[in-house]
């Protein structure tokens, strides 16, 4: 694959990562998420 195929698909995964986890919120439903690896711990 080329860097370009990369990142496009990186973004792509990105964004739909994005809205499931809105989806979930939105539906009440509060599942671990992949966004939420990249929020720091809390203390």
């Amino acid at each position: 694959m080329s860097i370009t195929n990369i990142i496009t698909a990186t973004v792509i995964t990105m964004i739909g990562t994005a809205i499931s986890d809105a989806s979930s919120a939105r539906s009440g439903a509060s599942p671990p998420t992949v966004s939420s690896a990249y929020k720091p711990k809390e203390p």
